[in-house]
């Protein structure tokens, strides 16, 4: 095992400056949810240079799935990475910086996708590394919620059935060549809420005969944030926030509604 670990350290130094490269591609060219056609297209051509690799994609669609079998038979493992980039405009000055209004990887999607590539690329040249299946599933629309679904409905884990898949994120806080983990959940779900609050609206000059929906907007806020301190146990990991607000269109009006 300790040779095994040796020679894929060895292999994965080797590909370091590819992958490199293949993620500064990526990180200029960002693709939203579900639009990530040119991301798929690269993807799927990566993939096909992969010896041994099955190669799956949908017409009209974007996600890539790549099946690759090991020198013997074996249990079945899927690798995940998402591929879809955050609606950000992005003002890092880097070199490599997004070429897409309105689209950037500040998510650090296109580095997952350049590791599982990398991953891909070693097994596919070294199949007597490993026994039985992988599957490299390359998922869209992870930011925009209902990605994982769409692939599971594709049945990119049957046939053959994974018994395990595996993915990670990249995390600031984790010194580079560490692998951080823990027992139980560890990055959080996204569950949207939206809210509507419904005022009385008049002239700002006379509050007293309105129904000012933006305090009431904001004492429902601060009144959220109570969530976390007081009725989450300190043990537990959960974050509440409210992350837009709309309200108002002129300065000596007070709004109708808030959301």
């Amino acid at each position: 095992m300790e040779k095994k670990i040796a020679l894929l350290s060895q292999l994965a130094e080797e590909d370091q400056e590819y992958i490199r490269e293949l993620r500064r591609s990526f990180h200029r060219h960002p693709e939203l949810s579900f639009q990530e056609f040119e991301t798929t297209r690269t993807l799927a051509e990566e993939l096909r240079k992969c010896p041994g690799m099955e190669v799956t994609t949908w017409e009209g669609k974007t996600g890539v799935l790549g099946v690759l079998h090991g020198e013997k038979a074996g249990k079945v493992v899927a690798l995940r990475a998402d591929i879809d980039a955050l609606p950000l405009e992005e003002k890092s000055g880097l070199p490599f910086l997004s070429e897409q209004s309105g689209a950037a990887h500040c998510c650090g999607h296109d580095l997952h996708m350049s590791v599982l590539i990398g991953v891909a690329r070693i097994l596919s040249h070294h199949p007597e590394l490993y026994n039985g299946t992988v599957k490299f599933i390359f998922q869209p629309g992870e930011e925009k919620l209902g990605g994982s679904e769409t692939m599971i409905e594709r049945g990119v884990l049957k046939n053959p059935d994974a018994q395990a898949i595996f993915a990670m994120h990249t995390w600031p806080a984790v010194d580079a060549g560490s692998v951080g983990f823990r027992a139980g959940a560890f990055m959080a779900s996204s569950d949207d809420i939206d809210l509507k609050i419904i005022g009385k609206s008049g002239h700002a000059a006379h509050p007293d005969q309105c129904a000012d929906p933006i305090v009431a907007a904001a004492a429902v806020i601060s009144g959220l944030q109570t969530i976390v301190s007081r009725e989450i146990k300190p043990t537990d990991s959960t974050v509440l926030t409210i992350s837009m607000i709309q309200g108002g269109k002129a300065r000596n009006v007070i709004a109708p509604d808030v959301t």
